[in-house]
């Protein structure tokens, strides 16, 4: 009902083995419950490639338009990207994983990356400005239970 009127989509998805979703492998469940922490890491790094995968497909097959600047020197359009409570696991593996993309893919999802958004408990967020300086991002938020990272 609001979304349209500020030219905005939303489009969301669940991670594995939510409601409606691929339900994850038997493996990757003993995986996660496992106390290896490489065997946790590799699903954990899969559910960001496949976040990858979406994005470029998005990108590609749905008219999300690019953000380019507008007559007054701000940005329009292009993708947010949100993580709920455990999601930002994998939102975060996506981003601190995408330096090994593809040239073509980074250079593609660029033009459409805006922000990146975690939503969830205030103290999930304590390591977040250290993990993430490597990120070109003009703007940290912190709220209750928000954070930002807003791209220049």
């Amino acid at each position: 009902m609001y979304a349209p009127n500020h030219n905005l989509r939303l489009v969301t998805v669940n991670n594995r083995d939510y409601y409606g979703s691929t339900p994850l492998s038997v493996g990757d469940l003993a995986a996660l419950k496992s106390a290896d922490l490489d065997s946790q890491r590799a699903v954990i790094h899969a559910r960001g490639s496949e976040i990858a995968a979406f994005l470029l497909w998005l990108v590609q097959n749905e008219n999300i338009p690019r953000r380019p600047l507008d007559e007054q020197g701000k940005r329009s359009g292009g993708i947010a990207l949100l993580g709920w409570s455990w999601g930002n696991s994998m939102t975060m593996s996506f981003l601190a994983r995408a330096s090994r993309l593809p040239q073509e893919d980074r250079a593609l999802l660029d033009g459409y990356m805006t922000a990146f958004i975690m939503y969830g408990k205030r103290g999930d967020f304590v390591t977040l400005r250290s993990a993430y300086t490597h990120l070109s991002c003009s703007q940290i938020v912190l709220g209750t239970g928000l954070v930002c990272l807003q791209k220049s």
